[in-house]
């Protein structure tokens, strides 16, 4: 069994389709299927269930697919651990970040890259799906998200600070209604995704801002750009260009027209 089997295996699962996973690895599709087909020779069984094109892994083929992914995170860690000890460490830390933590990531990659000059952070904003899927398949290293995920409990976890809630999310809709506040925007409702009778969801007077923690500058740049746009066209009567609108007098308008539609039940 060689190494470049188990990379191959692994690509053609990411992939589900064996030209692109052949591309991925820079090789020929032939070349790949035939180093698939060696390692399910070796191992005596099937790995792949073939039809007129890729169908998916057999329930063996999970089993040597988790494996894989154990085995080459391994090989991966024994080539940094020898770099480490010759020219101190090297690669690519890759870190996986929900984005609300985007702003207070350099608490953990300030200091890593302190101690070890030679090494680079990847960072990639991530929801928590994706960051659990991403540690379990040895595709991150590391991760930034919320401990009361409990299908992390098979990973060493280390509390780093506590988020607290800032705005009660009643007392807004309540002092809306009353008339005590003329309005208000946020940029993240709790719990998310919101269920169908959440306040804000009714409340007047409100607008959900963009979460741009976690974008490009030059995006955020964007953003900003537009929404001084946006305020300024307000007071002065002009009319809001079409790709700023979502929904206009009640109804969807502009992108949010194109992008969206409603559903009653």
């Amino acid at each position: 069994m060689l190494l470049r089997q188990l990379e191959y295996l692994v690509a053609l699962a990411r992939e589900r389709h064996f030209a692109r996973a052949a591309a991925a690895c820079h090789v020929s599709q032939p070349s790949l299927s035939a180093a698939i087909r060696r390692l399910e020779h070796e191992l005596d069984l099937p790995i792949v269930r073939r039809g007129r094109r890729y169908e998916g892994l057999t329930p063996e083929g999970e089993v040597v697919l988790a494996w894989a992914h154990r085995i080459l995170a391994e090989g991966d860690a024994l080539r940094q651990e020898l770099s480490a000890l010759r020219d101190g460490l090297t690669g690519t830390l890759r870190l996986g970040i929900v984005p609300t933590a985007v702003p207070v990531a350099s608490l953990l990659t300030g200091p890593f890259c302190d101690r070890h000059p030679h090494a680079r952070v990847a960072l990639e904003a991530l929801s928590s799906a994706d960051i659990r899927r991403g540690l379990a398949e040895f595709e991150l290293d590391a991760a930034m998200t919320y401990l009361d995920d409990d299908e992390l409990r098979q990973v060493r976890r280390f509390p780093l600070y506590e988020e607290r809630r800032i705005v009660d999310r009643d007392a807004v809709d309540r002092a809306l209604r009353s008339g005590q506040l003329a309005g208000y925007a946020g940029d993240v409702w709790y719990p998310q995704p919101a269920p169908a009778d959440h306040p804000w969801r009714t409340m007047t007077h409100q607008g959900m801002t963009t979460h741009i923690s976690g974008s490009s500058l030059s995006a955020q740049a964007r953003y900003a750009a537009g929404t001084r746009e946006i305020l300024e066209s307000w007071p002065a009567g002009r009319p809001i260009r079409d790709e700023y609108l979502i929904v206009d007098g009640g109804r969807l308008a502009g992108t949010g027209a194109r992008s969206y539609s409603v559903h009653t039940r």
